[in-house]
């Protein structure tokens, strides 16, 4: 469930993927993307997997320090449809 996977968007995500970031790098989200609720988190899954699953380019750098058992437990979640 979302529920599952959220707290790990707050932690890896959230600081730049939300309206008002609190990344000072950003004053927007990086390409529109916003993370901050199961509606958009669900909009942006396939882009998610693509980027933090498979690719690992999010977030930049690893600079929050996302674990593979993280990765793992979003893909799955997306995999699963990203159910609430």
């Amino acid at each position: 469930s979302y529920a599952s996977v959220q707290p790990i968007f707050t932690k890896h995500c959230i600081s730049c993927h939300v309206e008002h970031p609190s990344n000072a790098a950003f004053t927007a989200p990086p390409l529109g993307v916003e993370l901050d609720s199961y509606e958009h988190a669900r909009i942006y899954a396939p882009r998610v997997k693509k980027v933090t699953v498979d690719s690992e380019i999010m977030p930049l750098g690893n600079a929050t320090g996302i674990t593979r058992a993280e990765r793992d437990a979003i893909g799955r979640w997306i995999a699963a449809g990203a159910p609430q």
